[in-house]
């Protein structure tokens, strides 16, 4: 990933570094809330992942971050959801969502350990902060079809129509993370407390990285229930001026605000970035 958010800048004359660091988890956070007509959601998780991506200037402030939740889906074709019984929940919630009702996060299936309600506002569903991620079981698509066959194993997408399972036009993983990373064009800013643009994206996004417990657990031969990989760091061009290498969220921080989502986070850093912390160039709404 922080290889495809590199190349994205290649062209540009730019000089930016680049890391990635993943935290993993055993478990997904659960929710409850209502559909656009009214009717209670069936409890189903939140999402599988969270993707954020941190732009920070040379000073190190960071002037933006975009957060993207990812529905995570085996599928037989590049573009067509499967129509089992959790992905009709998790398509209830991610397209039907009443926004204007409280949606409620659990860390635990059992709906024990409340970690927030969230109130996004007019609408319905969270597109503008979730997308599905088809993923081939293999290397390649088992349909033998050539549209398929010559698309890469990972692909984003969302239906056009919350009656079809087709998520047509998809676009590959690593596009998605250049649009997450350099256009800014896909995900949803993240904006850190006592902004005055904070809104009930942004607290969700804080509240879901920082739970659960470094346990070891009793099944999967008892590893550890938090891993938390390696930085990895690129550098686009040769720099004199010394980018930071450090992840924003750094080891210690992890372990000590431990995520209730497993969270990937590619990490961008420039000496010119043009815009500051609280610009969002997209769009003009509150987006709350």
């Amino acid at each position: 990933m922080a290889l495809a958010a590199l190349a994205g800048f290649a062209t540009g004359t730019r000089p930016v570094a680049v890391s990635v660091q993943s935290v993993w988890i055993d478990g997904t956070p659960q929710v409850t809330g209502s559909m656009s007509d009214g009717t209670p959601l069936a409890q189903c998780e939140l999402a599988d992942l969270l993707l954020i991506v941190n732009q920070v200037n040379a000073s190190g402030v960071t002037v933006r971050r975009t957060g993207l939740l990812v529905q995570g889906k085996t599928t037989k074709r590049h573009d067509k959801l499967p129509s089992n019984s959790s992905t009709k929940k998790e398509r209830r919630l991610l397209e039907g969502l009443r926004r204007s009702a409280p949606l409620h996060v659990f860390k635990d299936s059992a709906l024990a350990s409340q970690i927030g309600s969230y109130t996004f506002g007019a609408g319905q569903g969270l597109k503008d902060c979730a997308r599905y991620l088809m993923m081939a079981k293999l290397w390649a698509w088992r349909c033998p079809c050539p549209v398929c066959r010559s698309r890469s194993p990972l692909q984003f997408g969302w239906p056009a129509l919350r009656t079809s399972s087709s998520t047509a036009p998809t676009t590959d993983f690593v596009t998605g993370v250049q649009q997450l990373a350099v256009t800014c064009t896909l995900g949803r800013p993240i904006y850190d407390p006592g902004s005055p643009h904070f809104c009930e994206w942004s607290r969700l996004v804080w509240d879901l990285l920082g739970d659960y417990q470094p346990v070891v657990m009793d099944g999967y031969g008892r590893q550890n229930r938090v891993n938390v990989s390696q930085t990895l760091t690129f550098l686009s061009a040769t720099s004199s001026w010394g980018a930071p290498l450090a992840s924003d969220f750094s080891d210690e921080a992890v372990m000590r605000r431990e995520p209730s989502i497993s969270v990937v986070q590619v990490n961008v850093w420039s000496q010119d970035w043009e815009f500051g912390p609280e610009e969002d160039r997209r769009d003009g709404d509150a987006r709350q």
